[in-house]
């Protein structure tokens, strides 16, 4: 294990983190490599219970605003915001929708490297696909459309857990939405599909807990 794997590990238990709020910090870690698309789709499935998905937007947003050193905590959750915006929660959409302003200001993100590399030039990008998405109904359509294949598997592993926890004498070992590599699900994991949390696409509103006020620049 490397010494930010050691250091993020160690973090996660002093700030007692959730095993939600841990999957979105490795997702989003300092590490060279981005999301893949399991664990996107995985972050994806997991947003669709309400109280799971507000913890996930706690870490997001601190991501978002971290420092420039840290640039790929930013990048990688622009990431994640702009899949979860295609295939997550509605909830997850109009949050984004609302607080919109944390990617206008990124789309002038400035950053280099001390060989002078502008490591800024990839969030800015990012940022003003982001905005686009946000602020032109089309477009998302569009882009939901060309990626329909992803949002199959989303929805799929969704009506699995469901189903599953429809029926609490079933068990199986291992999640469907990594091909057997994704968490442990239970009753009463907290990586569920609570059905009493489950949020359909229509009438979303934006889900804001104290804690998550209190995450979000006054």
């Amino acid at each position: 294990m490397s010494v930010p794997s050691i250091i993020r590990s160690a973090k996660n238990k002093v700030f007692k983190f959730t095993p939600a709020q841990i999957k979105v910090r490795e997702a989003t870690s300092n590490a060279p490599h981005g999301p893949s698309q399991n664990v996107l789709i995985e972050l994806a499935v997991l947003s669709f219970n309400n109280i799971i998905l507000d913890q996930m937007l706690q870490i997001l947003v601190k991501r978002i605003s971290d420092d420039g050193k840290n640039w790929r905590h930013i990048f990688k959750s622009l990431i994640v915001f702009e899949f979860l915006c295609l295939h997550g929660n509605d909830r997850f959409l109009t949050f984004c929708k609302k607080h919109r302003q944390y990617f206008v200001t990124l789309k002038t993100f400035q950053y280099f490297e001390r060989d002078c590399v502008d490591s800024g030039s990839v969030i800015r990008e990012r940022a003003t696909r982001l905005c686009h998405l946000l602020n032109d109904e089309s477009a998302l359509v569009k882009c939901r459309k060309e990626t329909e294949g992803v949002g199959k598997t989303v929805k799929e592993a969704i009506d699995f857990e469901k189903t599953f926890l429809s029926n609490p004498r079933q068990t199986h070992s291992e999640s469907c939405i990594t091909g057997g590599s994704g968490p442990k699900y239970s009753k009463g994991n907290n990586l569920s599909i609570s059905s009493s949390n489950f949020t359909p696409a229509q009438n979303a509103k934006p889900c804001m807990s104290d804690e998550l006020k209190r995450a979000l620049p006054a």
